[in-house]
């Protein structure tokens, strides 16, 4: 764990050099894990709210390399180039690490980031960046694929999965080129309206599909339209976002019951919270906080010996 000065060292050492504006209920801590591979650098940050600006002092690689960064966990507005782009879990974005860049990280996040050479998708038609993929699956695959790599304590092992790992997110960023999952940057900034909306008016049990419609100004039919690219709909994206924050709260705050909870999160009742969550996890709130606390109670295995 890290924080204050050494915080911004780790980082700009992990990443591209850059200057930290915390916020004022930022934590002290962060905590980061990075290695480095053949040919390209991995690094897994874990923070509370911020700002990162891009800082000067890179050597000429770095200005040249490309950054890929993907959303494990948290909200975050990253700006570019003139351009804005709302990210949530799952999201990638490919960007310019010699320009100037800005990520806004308002609550507890949590990234892994790729810093790969400029010819990293030589074989991808040129596509403008700072481009960003919204999560259509792939990428939360592809974050937590990373974010494990990071853990392995094997360094022979991390590099051979790290390397497959960098084929997977060019084969993502080339099948959204073919696919046109890619959206015109007008469709990203209604989209990214909605996303804004969405997480500024979700914990409102009486926020509807209608509602986001009125408060986005524009119709129904257009508000689903947005979202086809991602295969999802308004609806389960504001219950996913409703679930999400009640597992963070879940686990945040053991002492408070699962009514108000539900509450909290924006559900207009205990049953209606009951049934998403069983929907998006698979289990329900009470199942979800012992299956969480017992995997952190349980102690480390012991390494098994290879030797006969």
């Amino acid at each position: 764990m890290c924080a204050g000065e050494d915080w911004v060292r780790r980082v700009s050492q992990a990443v591209v050099p850059v200057r930290v504006e915390f916020g004022a209920t930022a934590r002290s801590v962060g905590r980061i894990a990075s290695q480095r591979f053949t040919g390209f650098d991995l690094a897994v940050l874990r923070a509370g709210p911020q700002t990162l600006r891009r800082a000067t002092g890179a050597s000429q690689a770095q200005r040249d390399d490309v950054l890929v960064s993907i959303q494990l966990d948290g909200y975050a507005e990253m700006d570019q180039s003139g351009q804005t782009v709302q990210v949530g879990p799952g999201d990638l974005v490919v960007y310019r690490a010699g320009e100037p860049f800005r990520w806004t990280m308002r609550g507890d996040w949590a990234q892994v980031v790729l810093r790969l050479p400029p010819n990293a998708f030589a074989d991808t038609p040129e596509l403008p960046l700072p481009l960003h993929i919204p999560a259509t699956g792939a990428g939360e695959v592809i974050a937590r694929f990373f974010a494990g790599v990071a853990d392995l304590r094997q360094p022979e092992h991390a590099a051979t999965l790290a390397t497959g790992g960098l084929d997977l997110v060019r084969s993502v960023v080339g099948i959204c080129a073919r696919t046109q999952v890619i959206a015109k940057p007008a469709r990203v900034l209604s989209r990214g309206q909605v996303l804004v909306f969405l997480r500024r008016h979700f914990t409102d049990p009486r926020l509807t599909v209608d509602g986001i419609a009125r408060g986005c100004l524009v119709s129904r039919r257009t508000l689903h339209r947005a979202f086809e690219s991602l295969g999802t709909s308004p609806a389960a994206m504001l219950r996913r976002m409703r679930v999400r924050h009640a597992r963070q709260l879940l686990l945040r705050d053991r002492a408070r019951s699962v009514a108000r909870i539900a509450e909290a999160s924006g559900f207009a009742s205990v049953r209606q919270f009951y049934r998403a969550f069983q929907l998006e996890t698979g289990m329900t709130p009470g199942e979800f906080r012992v299956v969480r606390a017992t995997a952190v109670r349980l102690p480390a295995r012991p390494e098994l010996s290879m030797t006969a």
